[in-house]
């Protein structure tokens, strides 16, 4: 998609397909089909870490992926196979992203089927040094708690 500049930032855009296709299903899942299309716009800067003043393992949030995708749409015996196919330029990685719009079409659906789409655009994004973005979260000076 080439070079944007989004809220005063310079970014590169990427475009992606994927067609998924869920076969043999048993059970209680179905065959069927979905086509995923995403747009992004990547800037230079780097994605942002979380820190933890007692470190990383202290605080840290518990990953949410499960370790076997297919149990995100299969339950009670059913193990599907999926097939998936995709084009596009693969985007960098660990790269903060300022637009986001990734939509999801079923196929081979009824006519009552609809697709959905998420969107994320970011705006009046600020580079900050260490100590600017600390003073963010600390208590100012002549602050009293009151009892």
């Amino acid at each position: 998609l080439g070079s944007q500049n989004l809220d005063g930032i310079a970014t590169s855009g990427y475009n992606n397909t994927m067609t998924m296709a869920m076969t043999h299903a048993t059970g209680s899942c179905r065959n069927g089909s979905f086509s995923m299309n995403s747009t992004q716009y990547f800037a230079l800067i780097k994605e942002p870490q979380m820190h933890f003043a007692a470190g990383p393992a202290a605080h840290a949030p518990s990953a949410r992926v499960p370790i076997d995708p297919r149990s995100l749409v299969s339950q009670g015996g059913c193990i599907p196979r999926f097939t998936v196919q995709s084009s596009g330029p693969t985007p960098p990685a660990g790269r903060f992203i300022m637009y986001s719009r990734i939509s999801m079409q079923p196929q081979n659906a009824s006519a009552n089927a609809s697709g959905f789409a998420f969107v994320t655009e970011r705006g009046n994004v600020k580079m900050l040094s260490v100590s600017a973005a600390a003073m963010l979260f600390e208590i100012p000076p002549g602050f009293t708690r009151e009892q």
